[in-house]
């Protein structure tokens, strides 16, 4: 029931807010899961609107069930998301408080690490915008010892791998991906940044699995790969003619994407 609301609500069919007008579930401990499921799905759709009304509602139902850690969870990560649109000292140590009571009820340790792992991500952030660099590069210390420890699906490698690049520190960053290229289920996205950051790398072009990363990158989406030797798509998503003097890539680039790349610039493929 609930996805078939949240897929209405997300198509137009109906709005947050009538849905709140017609609704309404007594504060009641028995209720405390179902008011739950609603402000889970109102902080899906549109965090930043309705931040302050779910946050409000979050510590009302807490008043009526203040050992409840699903609910416990879900306010620190909600906090922990509205501390990326608004600094608040405040809310950093009350999901700082609430982490070190969810471990004391051993709540789901994944939730937990990654609850753990997102307010080092924020906490590094706002001291590198603060200009207080030792302390985000310690915070980034942390999260490359931490997050070995925690299970990512190949989105969180992918936006964990970004955030690292965002300070410069790439061989994490290509550490972090490394591990699922080679799979199978490897998603596009994934490969296909771990090419990105790697491609610059004599060593690593030279070596025979590279050739093979490459390969798979074009059976996943030849477009996209010969991209990255096409000026056309701008010089931040091109390879540089530079790099073209490396014979394996002028090679791949010759034989897979010549005429490929001809063909789209005719047709003013953007």
């Amino acid at each position: 029931m609930r996805k078939l609301i949240y897929c209405k609500v997300k198509n137009g069919v109906y709005s947050l807010d009538s849905l709140n007008e017609k609704i309404q579930l007594p504060k009641k401990k028995k209720y405390m899961m179902l008011h739950q499921n609603f402000l889970v799905m109102y902080d899906d759709i549109s965090t930043f609107k309705y931040k302050d009304q779910v946050l409000a509602t979050y510590r009302e139902m807490l008043q009526v069930a203040p050992s409840n850690p699903t609910l416990i969870y879900n306010l620190s990560a909600l906090l922990t998301k509205c501390i990326t649109f608004e600094w608040n000292e405040a809310q950093i140590k009350e999901v700082e408080k609430n982490i070190s009571l969810l471990r004391s009820k051993r709540f789901n340790k994944s939730l937990v690490d990654k609850l753990i792992l997102n307010r080092w991500l924020i906490l590094s952030i706002i001291a590198y915008q603060k200009a207080d660099f030792v302390k985000s590069d310690n915070y980034n210390h942390k999260i490359y010892s931490y997050y070995k420890n925690l299970e990512f699906n190949q989105d969180d490698k992918v936006r964990l791998a970004q955030h690292f690049v965002n300070y410069s520190l790439v061989t994490w960053a290509t550490e972090i991906l490394y591990d699922g290229i080679f799979t199978s289920d490897t998603s596009e996205d994934l490969l296909f940044y771990y090419i990105n950051l790697t491609i610059v790398n004599d060593d690593e072009v030279e070596k025979a699995s590279y050739k093979a990363l490459m390969k798979k990158a074009i059976g996943m989406n030849r477009r996209r790969f010969c991209q990255l030797f096409n000026s056309y798509y701008g010089l931040n998503s091109g390879i540089t003619f530079q790099l073209l003097d490396h014979p394996i890539l002028k090679n791949f680039y010759c034989e897979e994407c010549f005429e490929y790349i001809q063909e789209d610039n005719i047709l003013g493929n953007g």
